[in-house]
């Protein structure tokens, strides 16, 4: 017992959940909104035209997916904590904090 012990640590544990080279919940997602975009379609105007679509719309979706898997494997995170970010923070310390009374020069 000289030091620390030691783990190993399995490669399946860290590596990322991809599917086809983008996350797996895009690439999922992406399907799902394609067969549904398409399936809408063929009910409003046919097969000949929502099965077209339908796979048009899951190739446009399955690019883009599999390029922000090859910038980032996590970029869907990235982007949802980067819209939760405001515009502008104010300088005050807390909500209920005692706003001091300047005077105005005008």
């Amino acid at each position: 017992m000289d030091g620390l012990p030691i783990r190993p640590i399995h490669r399946s544990l860290l590596r990322r959940q991809t599917i086809m080279g983008g996350e797996r919940e895009l690439i999922l997602s992406s399907f799902l909104i394609g067969v549904g975009v398409g399936f809408a379609c063929t009910g409003g105007f046919g097969p000949l035209y929502g099965i077209p679509v339908g796979l048009a719309i899951t190739v446009a979706l399955l690019f883009v997916v599999k390029r922000m898997g090859e910038t980032d494997p996590q970029l869907s995170r990235i982007l949802q904590r980067h819209f939760r970010y405001r515009a502008y923070y104010p300088a005050r310390g807390r909500i209920r904090s005692i706003i001091p009374q300047v005077r105005d020069f005008r």
